[in-house]
């Protein structure tokens, strides 16, 4: 297995996990993702790649973890739909669009919230959507671990209604 830029088409299994942070930068994002721990768990709980959309990022994704888990990356496509909506995880940054265009897919969701932001509204939608159950949030990259043991322990998403 190999670390590199993801191709121009996403798989079409939904046995991987999509980890997007938007247009901008979200390294503690993508680094707490690509932890050795948290490959582990991710492969343990079936998935067999992790696709990153790195945005404007320092930090890649590189191959030390390959025994574990297949990686890849990129930093920005024309359109992530096609991403979301073949995997079978999502973890995205808080921004509105991108959790609500997850939803609209019916995805199974974490939304990790950038502690860093200053004026955070995105914590304030994203703790909205927790409440009724409809995604699974980590008010900090260094939670992801919690978060991913509430998925184990499968504890359900409610579907949110139609958005458009």
């Amino acid at each position: 297995m190999q670390t590199n830029e993801a191709s121009k088409l996403p798989p079409s299994k939904n046995n991987y996990v999509f980890v997007t942070v938007g247009s901008t930068s979200f390294d503690d994002l993508i680094s707490a993702v690509h932890s050795t721990t948290i490959l582990k768990e991710l492969k343990q709980q079936g998935y067999d790649q992790v696709i990153y959309q790195i945005g404007r990022g320092i930090f890649i994704p590189k191959n030390k973890n390959n025994d574990i888990i297949q990686v890849m990356y990129f930093r920005s496509k024309p359109s992530i739909a096609p991403y979301i909506q073949n995997a079978g995880l999502v973890i995205c940054h808080a921004g509105v669009g991108t959790v609500m265009e997850t939803l609209r897919m019916k995805k199974k969701v974490i939304v990790v919230v950038n502690p860093s932001l200053m004026d955070n509204h995105q914590l304030e939608v994203a703790a909205a959507l927790e409440e009724d159950e409809h995604i699974y949030l980590c008010r900090s990259p260094n939670n992801i671990e919690l978060v991913l043991t509430k998925i184990k322990d499968n504890t359900p998403l409610l579907p949110i209604k139609d958005l458009d």
